[in-house]
């Protein structure tokens, strides 16, 4: 997966350029379906272990296939952010219960893509309600081409138990588990429908793909998503990161969580929020 993820990114950086978001991105390989790319991705659901790590006693992180999952465990049920795919249901409803949780009450997705979107066909129909940023609801209601460059995705239309119940345009906010958690959309950047999670209580945040640590960051460019827009995303996350803290501002998260990668601890900061312009000019 490595060599096949860095070759695509390669060819991601160059066509990211201010020339190359005007065309919308790289010419589009032929549509595939999820088999074809489990094995471009070296993805294999039976194999697949979640594992998890503590982030505090309320909050945790599930690792598996595909996007990285939140879980906020406590006396007011279980929210989730992101949720992998269906084939891995029971593996995420089994390590949820092992956190001392049971069924999923609510579901927040990151954005629309299948990585991080397609539990939502089990989490639905279990019972969650599912939240997302107003335009990734409008993306999961209609087929969609997601292209990885080398790679291209035919992402189907999700099926109504499966969609978002709730949305909102620029910020919502939950009040569960003994702690504020702040949804915030600061525009198009990894997609048009970016959410970041903060968790207030526990001084972390989910950015979804917005911040990939895996590798450079990928820019769905055909559906909307450009450089400039991950800049303001990472931006405006940390002002609002600086906000919304009783006794006025607070330091950079402790923890963040990509939607792809290991944790960042000790307020390390995103590349791009140091020097986003700097960073641009190099890689555009």
């Amino acid at each position: 997966m490595k060599k096949f993820v860095a070759v695509s990114l390669m060819v991601m950086m160059v066509w990211v350029s201010p020339q190359g978001l005007a065309h919308s991105g790289p010419p589009v390989p032929t549509p595939v379906g999820l088999a074809e790319i489990a094995v471009a991705f070296e993805w294999d659901f039976d194999a697949t272990e979640i594992t998890a790590e503590r982030i505090s006693d309320q909050l945790y992180v599930l690792f598996g296939a595909g996007g990285n999952i939140a879980v906020s465990v406590g006396a007011q049920g279980v929210l989730v952010v992101d949720d992998q795919f269906p084939a891995l249901a029971d593996k995420i409803r089994a390590a949820i219960k092992n956190l001392g949780g049971n069924q999923v009450d609510f579901a927040v997705n990151t954005h629309w893509h299948f990585d991080h979107a397609d539990g939502n066909q089990f989490l639905g129909p279990d019972g969650a309600w599912i939240v997302a940023q107003a335009n990734s609801r409008a993306k999961m209601t209609q087929d969609q081409v997601i292209n990885l460059v080398s790679i291209a995705y035919d992402q189907k239309a999700y099926p109504p138990a499966a969609l978002p119940v709730m949305t909102f345009e620029d910020q919502m906010q939950f009040h569960f588990n003994g702690q504020v958690i702040d949804l915030m959309h600061f525009g198009a950047a990894h997609t048009t429908g970016d959410t970041a999670v903060i968790f207030r209580g526990d001084n972390a945040v989910h950015l979804g793909d917005v911040y990939n640590n895996s590798g450079y960051p990928f820019i769905d460019a055909g559906n909307g998503g450009s450089i400039d827009g991950i800049i303001a995303f990472c931006e405006g996350n940390a002002r609002a990161n600086q906000q919304g803290y009783r006794g006025g501002a607070r330091p950079w998260p402790a923890v963040e969580l990509p939607g792809i990668g290991r944790l960042h601890r000790d307020a390390e900061r995103y590349p791009l929020t140091n020097d986003g312009s700097d960073r641009r000019g190099r890689i555009a």
